[in-house]
């Protein structure tokens, strides 16, 4: 798995660690703008980038298959389906670029798309917090 960096970006490369936010969609956006973030809540996709390339886990509701990985792949701030918005610096990982790609691969087997629950398994709550990146 070769990572795909950017060069032009200031925010990829090396073992920094970023996580990226977006916008669902245009009404979540609003919900977010208009109420939710008054009361500390908010609802975004995120992703986690590091040796240039971001990272999520994603539901895909017209695949049922277990085998199918819910493990995402794309350019640092440029998810397709979503709105980019901001992006947290989470610090450097120790691992080296093949050490994250080990761990990646073990992932993608072990986190299928039907696995992913809205609060209790998406990437934040259970892979950012506790993975050894």
């Amino acid at each position: 798995m070769e990572p795909r960096y950017d060069t032009s970006s200031k925010y990829t490369g090396g073992n920094n660690i970023w996580l990226h936010i977006y916008d669902i969609d245009g009404f979540t956006q609003w919900l977010n703008e208009s109420f939710l973030i008054n009361n500390d809540w908010g609802a975004y996709h995120a992703g986690v980038e590091v040796y240039g390339d971001e990272w999520s886990f994603l539901f895909y509701n017209d695949v049922l298959d277990p085998t199918v990985t819910g493990c995402n792949r794309v350019y640092p701030r440029r998810h397709p389906d979503f709105s980019y918005r901001s992006s947290v610096y989470m610090g450097r990982t120790p691992l080296k670029a093949m050490e994250v790609s080990r761990l990646l691969l073990v992932m993608m087997e072990n986190w299928p798309s039907v696995k992913y629950h809205i609060t209790d398994r998406n990437w934040y709550g259970t892979f950012a917090r506790k993975s050894k990146f």
